[in-house]
């Protein structure tokens, strides 16, 4: 099975690498408009395909890196790990190392996922290595883990019989690995910092939510937390899987099960995982359906306005010249990042802030507006942070807001409360269920304005609150 890194968000926050044919390594495939996503295939053994050629890269699976090396690849068809320097976002070259990934006299062959570790404590490199700490560890579809620090190849440490390794994940300690085995019925199986297997008790890693037909296909720890892609059992079925194939579930460190992610819809055999980067929730809230809500919103600023969660600065531009000046905050440095690359469209003066919404650096009734756009879902003390947004405007000041937030549809509101505790691990903590107005109200505002009512779209998402408060 060929793959590229074609990507699909997956509920918003969770980017998900499906299986399809042409072994590409590439950056991005989505082209948000105006924004910096566009494809660039940086490596692949199709000759003219990409910026390099490289014949080792057939079938390649995982991708690891640590915070200084290159990234590495596991080429399954060719057992091998390549490693290639990317600078300036697109710019590549190969490293002139080539590491060789053990194979065993039967059964399928070659790497699939793989984790850098950085813990010189964990992973010692024995069995025919140095007996140093690994820094690349692999697994096989042949049912083994190999460990490399160090040469030209690497040296097996786990080698279990019957088992085929399709990922691998390691703790945030990087004490504990993770392998996805998708014989027979599928299990994660889970080692130790010396290699040695691990038994977290007979409900670790039981998904009684998985529809039949499904196993592991891969692992990957994101935030802490264990998520595990499900696919259809069998080469052939992960192959050729139809749309609505596969599933993705949450789980602690020590397999007890948090909340089933997502079932079939878009899913093929998902296989890669990880959070959508800023730039990704950027490309996210530039749909084109939000757009007259920031009209409305931003058209009614007057005077000096404080813009809570100015996230990529989205809004900067649409400031006319009633406003005199915008102070912008944000707790995300890297969001702030890209705001300031929109501070020249703006209008008006703009400063830019990292602050939390909840401690405001400023002195009582200094503003006239504080603007929030789809901002109050994810603050984690939404009523202390309006109490401060209250504090810091002055008598007659408003609060100018659009959020999305709980349906007053029972079977609705059913759903946002049941999916809340998983989406906000993966929306950046946006919950899904709040009764934005009750919230402005419990704050001391008096609601001066509202209008509620859903967007086009899924109505858990998408239920509207906008409108105006007073001091």
């Amino acid at each position: 099975m060929n793959r590229n890194l074609s990507r699909i968000l997956l509920a918003g926050g969770i980017v998900a690498v499906t299986p399809i044919v042409v072994g590409a390594l590439c950056i991005g495939t989505l082209r948000a408009e105006d924004d910096h996503f566009v494809q660039t295939n940086l490596v692949s053994d199709l000759s003219g395909l990409a910026a390099v050629t490289d014949t080792a890269l057939k079938n390649p699976w995982g991708l690891a890196h640590s915070p200084t090396s290159p990234f590495w690849s596991s080429n399954q068809v060719t057992n091998t790990a390549t490693i290639y320097a990317v600078t300036n976002k697109t710019t590549v070259a190969k490293v002139a190392l080539t590491v060789a990934i053990p194979t065993t006299g039967s059964g399928p062959q070659g790497p699939t996922g793989q984790v850098n570790n950085t813990n010189g404590s964990s992973f010692p490199v024995n069995n025919g290595g140095d007996g140093g700490s690994a820094h690349f560890i692999f697994a096989n579809l042949n049912g083994t883990i190999s460990a490399w620090d160090k040469g030209t190849t690497a040296f097996i440490q786990v080698t279990t019989l019957g088992a085929v390794y399709t990922g691998l994940a390691v703790n945030g300690g990087q004490t504990r690995l993770y392998a996805a085995n998708a014989a027979g019925a599928g299990s994660i199986d889970v080692f130790d910092s010396s290699f040695a297997p691990v038994n977290l008790g007979s409900g670790a890693f039981v998904n009684l939510e998985l529809p039949a037909g499904l196993v592991p296909f891969n692992v990957q720890n994101i935030s802490g937390d264990i998520y595990v892609a499900y696919a259809p059992a069998g080469r052939i079925n992960e192959i050729n899987a139809p749309l609505g194939a596969g599933a993705v579930a949450i789980f602690d460190e020590d397999g007890s099960f948090i909340k089933q992610l997502v079932v079939g819809s878009r899913l093929a055999a998902p296989w890669g995982m990880t959070l959508a980067p800023p730039r990704l929730l950027n490309a996210a809230m530039r749909d084109r359906r939000l757009t007259p809500y920031r009209h409305r919103t931003i058209d009614a600023a007057r005077g000096m306005v404080l813009e809570i969660g100015v996230g990529s600065g989205l809004n900067l531009p649409l400031y006319g010249p009633a406003v005199v000046c915008i102070v912008a905050l944000d707790p995300s440095l890297e969001l702030l990042r890209l705001a300031h690359e929109r501070i020249s469209d703006a209008l008006v003066p703009v400063s830019l802030l990292q602050a939390s919404a909840e401690q405001l650096p400023f002195v009582d009734a200094i503003f006239d507006a504080v603007v929030m756009t789809w901002t109050l879902c994810s603050i984690p003390h939404p009523v202390v942070a309006l109490t401060e947004m209250r504090r810091v405007l002055r008598p007659g000041g408003q609060l100018l807001f659009v959020e999305h937030g709980l349906s007053p549809e029972r079977r609705v509101a059913r759903w946002q409360h049941g999916l809340t505790p998983c989406w906000k691990r993966i929306g950046g903590g946006c919950h899904l269920d709040r009764k934005m107005d009750d919230l402005i109200r419990a704050a001391g505002f008096r609601v001066a304005a509202i209008e509620t009512g859903y967007m086009t779209g899924s109505k858990p998402w998408t239920f509207m609150y906008q409108g105006s408060a007073m001091k």
